[in-house]
Order: C-alpha cells, then structure tokens, then sequence
C-alpha cells in the first residue's frame, strides 16, 4: 500500500468510526469532526426523509445507533445519494446485530417504505395510459411503475399508535404510480397477487382468456361463471388504476 492509499485509508476510517481515531493534535482533531459531522449527518437526513414512518417510531438512541451502524459497517456499491435507501435496504437484509434491537416489524417497513420511494423515481420507456371503457382489452401487461409486495405485518398502518407484536396473517400490496405521478397503493389478496405474479411471469402479454384460464387451474371448483365475473371486475380495476395496462 502506497503511502497515499494508506493516509486516504486511515482518512476513511477515521469517518467510518471516530471513536477509534487518533488525532496527531486537538487542531487535527477539530478538522477531522468537521468531516465525520459533515458526511454523518448527511447520510441522517436521507435516511430520514426516506424511512419517516420508521424514523418516528425508534427512540433517538435506537435511530442513531441504526444510522450509525449502517454507515460504520455497510459498503455502499453505488456513489449515488438517490441509491442509499437500496442500500440501506440490503444492510437490513443482512441480519445485522442493530435489527434486534428494532421492532419485529422493522426490516418489512423498510423495505415498504423503500418500495414506494423506489417507485416514486422509477423510469420506463413503456407509454402509460389508463384504461377507460367496460370492456376488457385484447392482452394486457403489468405496469412496470407498479411493485407487487407481500409481508407478514400490515406495514400501512404501523405508526407511533398501532406496532403489533405478531401477526398470523398474510399481506398483499400492490405499489404503482398514478395518473398524477403519485404514488399510491392497493392493499389486494392472495388470487389477485398470484394473478399478477403470472403475468409478470410472461413474456410476452397476457389475454384475458389465458388469465381466466390460469384462475381456473389455480381455484379448482370454483364456478367458472362466478370466476369469469369476478375476474373481470379486478382487472377493470387495476386497468383503471394503472396497475395493468393494454398490451
């Protein structure tokens, strides 16, 4: 290691971790928190302003132990301020020691509250247009401005007054962006999240006649005339919602 790598080594150390640096004089030491503050509070308010529903629930401690932890031990691959919340999100989903000390419910709010951000900048070529007429069209896609999640806990409605301990039930959501590019969400059940994870599935479009098809495979005994109309219901609403569009 070249003498340049080692002092831009130590320089990074010394932010990552200024309990274990050692200034050369109190002067050194004054420059030096200017930095560590500097990039700590940074990496604070974007964290923040990405996770606010989970910001208000932890104890300052808890959050800035959190915070911490993530920018001592985590190793960022993208230089970009908007990746840090993935990022945060993969450091989450490793396991560390801090999540014990996070609520049950935790690594699943932050990665919802990751999803809506993430669809809230996401980019497509495909053109975007809601549907407006009571009849179903020829084939149709998911709308790449839409994320299907499931989670163990109702991650909508935690907050400040309602964090539940347990939960025995399954979640679905979908996450998409409307009309007005604001993101919004559907809380949805186990046969419409199947429906869409099948057309994601595709390659190409899917035809109301194959959907229909799919749904008769997957709820045996179910009344095809019953299943027909519901079917069509659902995919009205998600064709109007922007969730699905015409393909």
């Amino acid at each position: 290691m070249s003498k340049l790598e080692a002092e831009q080594s130590k320089f990074v150390g010394a932010i990552r971790e200024p309990d274990c640096f050692e200034p050369d004089s109190a002067d050194h030491r004054r420059r030096m928190a200017v930095y560590q503050s500097l990039f700590i509070n940074n990496i604070d308010g974007f964290l923040q302003s990405s996770f606010p529903v989970l910001y208000s629930i932890l104890t300052e401690d808890i959050w800035n132990s959190l915070v911490r932890s993530f920018f001592r031990d985590h190793s960022c691959r993208s230089p970009y301020f908007s990746e840090i919340s993935k990022e945060f999100v993969e450091y989450i989903g490793g396991e560390p020691d801090i999540l014990l000390q996070l609520p049950v419910f935790a690594s699943e709010l932050i990665h919802y509250e990751w999803i809506e951000l993430d669809v809230s900048i996401r980019k497509t070529d495909v053109p975007v247009s809601l549907w407006q007429t009571n009849t179903l069209p020829a084939s149709m896609i998911v709308s790449p401005l839409s994320s299907l999640v499931s989670y163990q806990y109702p991650v909508h409605q935690i907050s400040k007054d309602f964090q539940p301990e347990n939960s025995d039930t399954r979640f679905y959501y979908v996450v998409y962006r409307d009309e007005g590019d604001s993101v919004q969400f559907i809380q949805t059940n186990a046969s419409t999240a199947f429906l869409l994870q099948k057309m994601e599935s595709q390659f190409c479009p899917s035809s109301p006649e194959q959907i229909l098809e799919w749904m008769l495979e997957a709820l045996p005994g179910f009344p095809t005339k019953d299943l027909e109309q519901g079917l069509h219901i659902t995919l009205l609403q998600l064709l109007e919602k922007g969730v699905l569009l015409a393909g």
